[in-house]
């Protein structure tokens, strides 16, 4: 039996980006928890050095979306 997918601190999963249209996108895009509770969207991008060495790019970008029973007063109107 499947369980619900929790997330753990420090701990990311990526996804291979299928709705990737430009070269600019991610290759790899999922999340990541910190362990102060904080979460970002990660993307992972295979690129090439000049000298043709292959390297993976990374960024991290804040999730601002509000987890589900957020309080009321962090939620815009």
């Amino acid at each position: 039996m499947w369980r619900r997918y929790q997330p753990r601190p420090n701990h990311a999963r990526l996804f291979r980006n299928r709705q990737k249209c430009e070269s600019w996108q991610s290759d790899f895009r999922g999340k990541i928890l910190l362990q102060d509770g904080v979460s970002y969207f990660v993307g992972v991008t295979r690129r090439r050095t000049f000298a043709g060495e292959e390297y993976l790019a990374i960024y991290l970008r804040p999730d601002l979306t509000l987890p589900v029973g957020a309080p009321k007063l962090l939620q815009k109107s």
